[in-house]
């Protein structure tokens, strides 16, 4: 048996959806990104594409992470030269 659609999961979607786009522009990024990850299964397309494109903002950029790995390959190497 399977349960009824709920006809106010697109509108309790989009309004969650507005919380994390509201979470994200005041800089609470935590939260905009559990609610755009909740999101990504939506029922409502448009929520979605949207909650997905949120999510990709918040995403981790692996050029941040090259640098990373770089800086800390780089202060070791001085470390290990000039210091031992």
């Amino acid at each position: 048996m399977t349960a009824a659609p709920d006809p106010a999961a697109p509108d309790e979607a989009a309004a969650k959806l507005a919380k994390a786009e509201h979470a994200f522009e005041v800089g609470d990024f935590g939260q905009a990104r559990a609610l755009a990850r909740a999101l990504r299964g939506a029922s409502d397309a448009e929520v979605r594409e949207r909650a997905s494109a949120l999510a990709k903002k918040l995403s981790i950029d692996p050029v941040q992470i090259g640098v990373l790995v770089a800086c800390t390959l780089f202060f070791g190497w001085v470390v290990a030269r000039y210091v031992f």
